[in-house]
């Protein structure tokens, strides 16, 4: 995002530049502008949309570690001694590698076949499963 903010910039820089000078270039400097703010629009909207999806697994997570932490709280009260390591904290902040399908935004990345690949997929969950 900062990146395209730094186009914006530049892009305003070269628009008043070009007022300046008799058209010449192919470039479409209006259109490249707002091409580069709809496109930073879209991205504020898919960081919102991320962010969003990691509060809501976010609640489970935590839920999960402090059940677990509880346990190990309560083996170790009993006076068992506990083994492994103690469960780590669910991070704070979305994974970098996060992603948003700007297509089909209930589409998901899905392990394929063997779970050797994976393939973008609709989300499979309200299918019923026949056997």
């Amino acid at each position: 995002m900062a990146e395209l903010e730094g186009e914006v910039q530049e892009l305003m820089a070269l628009a008043e530049a070009a007022d300046q000078v008799p058209e010449s270039t192919p470039l479409k400097i209006p259109a490249e502008l707002a091409r580069r703010k709809d496109r930073l629009m879209k991205l504020a909207l898919a960081r919102q949309e991320i962010e969003a999806r990691f509060k809501e697994r976010q609640k489970d997570r935590q839920a999960e570690y402090e059940a677990k932490v509880a346990a190990r709280e309560d083996q170790r009260a009993q006076g068992h001694r506990v083994k492994g390591r103690d469960p780590q904290p669910p991070p704070n902040q979305p994974d970098d590698k996060a992603q948003y399908n700007f297509t089909d935004p209930e589409s998901r990345i899905m392990k394929a076949g063997s779970g050797a690949h994976f393939e973008q997929n609709e989300r499979m969950l309200a299918m019923p499963i026949f056997v």
